[in-house]
């Protein structure tokens, strides 16, 4: 059926720490990077707008390579602009860490430091009160795959 739920895209073609406030990361906010803030959820058949829907993050992704500024690759979740700037959060001094006004750690990706897959994890009293605020509510969605595995050693001859 094809992936037609809107998805988190992957950037590779800013540095870490230009999100948000440079012309490059301004540059991809736009709906042909898919970068728009808000995506259209339509019914496949009638093509009639369902709903408005948001991307809560956006995958920040370095290659390895030879600068030295790094380790390794980097894979990182980092929340969109719309909960950035309504959260009034800032870039912590550890990489893919954010904290708010107070200088209080609010969003992470916790596998920067950890061996997991990435997440993005946010305060939940602080998401809830942006969640009120601005009128908004969370729809979870969810990517899958319906495969037929055939098991070759029961059949017959």
């Amino acid at each position: 059926m094809g992936r037609w739920m809107p998805e988190s895209h992957e950037r590779h073609e800013i540095f870490s720490r230009e999100y948000y406030w440079s012309p490059a990361h301004k540059y991809f906010q736009k709906d042909y990077y898919e970068g728009g803030q808000w995506r259209r959820l339509k019914n496949r058949l009638s093509d009639e707008t369902i709903a408005l829907a948001m991307v809560t993050g956006e995958n920040y992704f370095w290659e390895e390579g030879y600068d030295q500024s790094k380790e390794g690759t980097l894979h990182i979740l980092k929340p969109c602009v719309d909960i950035y700037e309504k959260m009034k959060m800032s870039h912590s001094d550890r990489e893919g860490e954010f904290i708010d006004e107070n200088g209080e750690l609010i969003c992470f990706d916790p596998s920067v430091y950890q061996n997991c897959k990435p997440h993005l994890l946010v305060r939940k009293n602080d998401f809830l009160r942006y969640l009120s605020d601005n009128g908004l509510q969370v729809i979870w969605t969810v990517l899958g795959e319906k495969n037929i595995i055939w098991d070759w050693s029961s059949r017959r001859a």
